[in-house]
Parts: C-alpha cells; structure tokens; sequence
C-alpha cells in the first residue's frame, strides 16, 4: 500500500512539473503515402492459442482484403511470484512471426473496462512490463519486433466511472503518462496507443491534468503515440466530423500520424453505425474507399481501422474495381 501512495505522489510532482512525453519512432513513413494502411482488430486470443485455428487462414484472410495491420488481443497468466506472462506464449511468437513474414505490423491489444482501475494500478503496470519484456524477446530471439501496445477501455463501463467520473478520467491520464515514462526511462521503440470513444472530445470530459485545461482526448494526444477514435458509421463523411475536433486540435498543435478513424463490420448496439448484416456488402468497400479518398493527403491520419476480424466473413475479399 505504501508503494502505491508513494508512486502516486510521485507522478503527481512530475505531471505538476510539467514533464511530457518523449515521443518514440512514430509510425513509418509509409504512413504518410496517399493509400493509408488499413488495418483490423483481433478481439480473441484464438488466432494463436487455439490449435484448431490454422494461422495460415487468419492471414490469408486479412490479406484477401489488403490489411496490413492488426491490432491482438492477449491473455495474461499470474505465476507464483506474483509476476505476469503472456498465456500460450510460445504459440503467439510463432504467430507474430508468420504475420510479420506476410507483411503484417502487430501491436498487443489489452482490452479491459477495468485496466486503469486506480485499485489495479501496479497490477496493469506489471502488464505493460511483460509485454515489454516479450517485446524484448523478439528483438533477441527472432530479429523481429512489435510496432507497440494498444489499450482499449470502456471507461463508461469500468468500476471507477461508477464511483466518480472525474477520478475515472483523470486516472486513465495518468496511468498513460505513467506508461509513456516507463518506454521512455527504458528507450523502448514501442508505440502506445489507445482506443477512444469519438464523445470523448467534447466539454462533457474536460479535466485539468498536467497543469493544462482541455478536453479528455486532447489530454490523450499529448501523452500518446496516436489514438484510433471509434467514429463507426455507414458514411465516411460522418466518420470524418467524428474526428473533426481530434484533426483540428492536431493541426492547432502541428501534430502529425496522430488520428485514425475506424469502421464497423460487427454488430453495435446502433446498427446503422455497422456494416453488419447488410445484404450489399460492396457498400463497405465503396465507403472505405471515399474515406481513404478523405485522408488520402492529410498527414495527420496515418491509418483506418476496421472492427473487427471476427466479422470479416460477412464482407468479401478486396473486389477488382
């Protein structure tokens, strides 16, 4: 308990000074090119872990419609030292290689309402650690490495947004500048990014931090790599006003690579911001393709996401036009 208090107080005197982030490599040049990568989340640790599950399929699959970035799940074991491993460790390195092989950029996905739970605070640190450790063990073991670590929690959803909001949004920044101290103190190469809701930039989240007085996904800007803003709709017009607040705060802040827009194939509790179950499914590909029309010159969007593999059946390989 007393470890947990003094690191709080800590971070405190360093947010209050006014430290900031070192960024890392950022994302590769190719990111600025007029074709943006296209790139999906893998919500299942079943790609790897489950041996019924041939790799091979997985990324023929994503390569029949031209993704060349995912963004996957991982699982963690507690061992009896109270530390942390990657479950079905092993299985995931031979994945990440074969992916990597193909051309596919990997980051590891936490997805946990409950990961910036100020009650969890050194637990989801010894997260990160681990994979940065493994992240480590690839550089040695196989010459090959992630392009980073990606959060995604459903803050509205997570016991401190319950117990009182304002603390739930101002933990969540400081588990991130906690983090983006850590890859810095260790001169780590990887990204962190993070998943946000696109209602996050309004004045309903607003919050001092770091001596600073912004929106709550500002505030995440300034921390992290780049952020991906779920602004799922059927219309790549209405995804670009999703991000609106996001692109114009970068463009104040001379930011570039920061922003990426996303896309819906699974079933949301709003149907009509998801392309699922819709008998037309070229309307997916004609509306991913008017948004990559959108960003195409716009340096800060470095990528579209799509939500989410599992789904990917439903829509066709990439259609010859």
């Amino acid at each position: 308990m007393i470890r947990i208090i003094l690191s709080f107080v800590i971070a405190f005197l360093l947010v209050s000074c006014g430290e900031t982030n070192s960024p890392r490599l950022g994302l590769s040049d190719e990111d600025t090119s007029t074709q943006k990568t296209v790139g999906t989340w893998i919500l299942s640790t079943s790609s790897y872990d489950d041996v019924t599950v041939d790799p091979n399929y997985i990324l023929g699959n994503l390569a029949n419609r031209g993704i060349t970035h995912i963004d996957q799940l991982v699982s963690f074991e507690l061992l009896a030292d109270n530390s942390y491993r990657i479950a079905n460790e092993d299985r995931l390195v031979e994945f990440i290689t074969m992916a990597i092989d193909e051309g596919i950029r990997v980051n590891l996905l936490i997805n946990d309402k409950d990961f910036m739970y100020k009650a969890n605070y050194e637990e989801s640190m010894s997260k990160i650690e681990t994979l940065m450790d493994f992240n480590n063990n690839l550089i040695e073991t196989q010459a090959i490495n992630l392009l980073g670590i990606k959060l995604r929690v459903d803050l509205e959803r997570s016991k401190g947004w319950a117990m009182n909001q304002h603390d739930a949004v101002y933990n969540y920044l400081y588990f991130l500048f906690q983090v983006d101290q850590l890859l810095a103190r260790e001169k780590s190469k990887l990204l962190l990014s993070v998943d946000v809701d696109d209602a996050w930039d309004s004045g309903d989240y607003a919050l001092s931090f770091n001596t600073k007085d912004k929106n709550f996904t500002y505030h995440i800007i300034d921390i992290v790599d780049y952020i991906t803003v779920l602004s799922f709709s059927r219309s790549a017009g209405a995804v670009m006003e999703k991000i609106d607040g996001e692109l114009e705060y970068l463009r104040d802040e001379q930011l570039a690579n920061r922003i990426v827009p996303s896309l819906a194939v699974s079933p949301l509790s709003n149907a009509n911001d998801s392309f699922y179950g819709l008998a037309d499914t070229t309307r997916f590909w004609m509306t991913l393709n008017e948004l990559q029309g959108l960003v195409a010159d716009d340096i800060r969007v470095p990528m579209i996401m799509i939500d989410s593999f599992d789904y990917f059946d439903q829509i066709p390989p990439v259609p010859a036009y």
